[in-house]
């Protein structure tokens, strides 16, 4: 989840709007992007690919890290302090009579995606969840995050569509748990924005989608952000982290390995370690069957 957290760094460095960052701070993202590859440490091999982030495609005549930022130029600013997805009636002009301004914006699981792709370049193709020590949940939300935006771009990401993506993933997540939050999240703003007429406290996943309403970026952004926070302590400094590191401590085995064990063991730290010794014990009776069977060969 290092890398994660680290996203969420440079994404409170860019001082946005809660989910979002207004796009008069792209030059500031620019500048951050290039300093990050200037001392990466990475292989020039490696540094020279990411930099093809910030080259200007001839097709378009934006760097194509813009491309993936995919800039929103009708999104509302509220005077309250609110924010909403601008409608017509407030894309004609950056003010109006009632106080809201309109500006474009980037929106934080787009941010997160590139640079997700950034880290990715930077690492190189050959660096799998092995080498980098992954866990298995940094893994599934990053899926999850592409699967949620492709369903965005196809115009097909509503309440139903995104529910269903929740339930798939957390039903074949490593860590079921770690869904919860999500689905928390997703409860209590259908809860504010519906008037409880879809969501309540005690509401399934299947009457959250009742009414298959489309779900805006500025939705997604919300529900993904705070999320990724209590991910983040949760694996890196809370209850998740006790355990990785008590498994860690017990075995001197590495945080993937520690993750698997866990995931294995339902994230019960005695489960974990019970069925670590028990793999242990498999392995050495099938290599004292092994040395058996080639003794009595003639």
């Amino acid at each position: 989840m290092e890398d994660i957290e680290l996203v969420l760094q440079q994404w409170r460095s860019l001082q946005p709007d809660g989910a979002v960052f207004r796009a008069e701070c792209l030059d500031a993202a620019i500048s951050m992007v290039g300093n990050l590859i200037a001392e990466s440490g990475a292989q020039r091999c490696l540094q020279r690919k990411a930099l093809q982030l910030l080259r200007v495609d001839d097709n378009v005549q934006v760097p194509v890290l813009v491309q993936m930022l995919q800039v929103d130029e009708g999104f509302v600013f509220e005077p309250n302090g609110g924010k909403r997805k601008g409608d017509a009636s407030h894309a004609e002009s950056p003010s109006d009579t009632t106080g809201t301004t309109t500006s474009a914006v980037v929106y934080f699981p787009c941010f997160w995606q590139a640079m997700h792709e950034l880290q990715k370049r930077l690492a190189g193709a050959g660096a799998g969840r092995e080498q980098r020590n992954e866990e298995g949940i940094a893994v599934e939300v990053s899926s999850f995050r592409d699967a949620a935006l492709d369903l965005a771009a196809s115009q097909r990401l509503t309440t139903a569509s995104f529910a269903d993506l929740l339930v798939s993933f957390k039903g074949s997540s490593t860590d079921p748990c770690a869904w919860d939050g999500l689905l928390d999240s997703v409860r209590f703003l259908m809860h504010e924005n519906q008037s409880k007429q879809i969501a309540t406290q005690s509401a399934t996943l299947q009457q959250l989608v009742l009414a298959q309403k489309p779900m805006s970026m500025a939705f997604l952004a919300a529900i993904l952000l705070p999320w990724l926070f209590e991910l983040c302590e949760d694996y890196l400094r809370g209850g998740r982290a006790s355990l990785l590191r008590g498994v860690k401590d017990v075995l001197g085995c590495s945080t993937r390995e520690a993750y698997e064990l866990l995931s294995k063991g339902k994230w019960d730290l005695e489960t974990a370690l019970r069925q670590h010794d028990l793999l242990n014990q498999l392995l050495g009776n099938g290599s004292r069957y092994c040395k058996a069977l080639l003794g009595v060969q003639p």
